[in-house]
């Protein structure tokens, strides 16, 4: 098997894998198992919805508000 990265991401995937005290061939080979035992990816792979998206777009306008002095000031109150 041979997989192609970018030399950044091989540099920091390489780091990672020795701070654990694993090498490369080690995190990918402990990645390949759990892919078998999870008949899958060990993790969710999906796409953001669009609720979530849009979500996001709005807090990046509002901290670009904010940054810009935009923004309005509110006191908390608690019931």
């Amino acid at each position: 098997m041979n997989l192609k990265f970018s030399p950044e991401v091989k540099a920091e995937f390489d780091s990672i894998a020795k701070r654990l005290g694993l090498t490369p061939t080690a995190a990918v080979n402990i990645f390949i198992r759990q892919f078998i035992d999870h008949r899958g990816f060990p993790f969710a792979v999906r796409l953001a919805d669009n609720k979530e998206q849009r979500f996001a777009q709005a807090m990046d306008r509002r901290f670009d508000e904010i940054e810009a002095g935009l923004g309005e000031r509110h006191d908390l109150i608690e019931a």
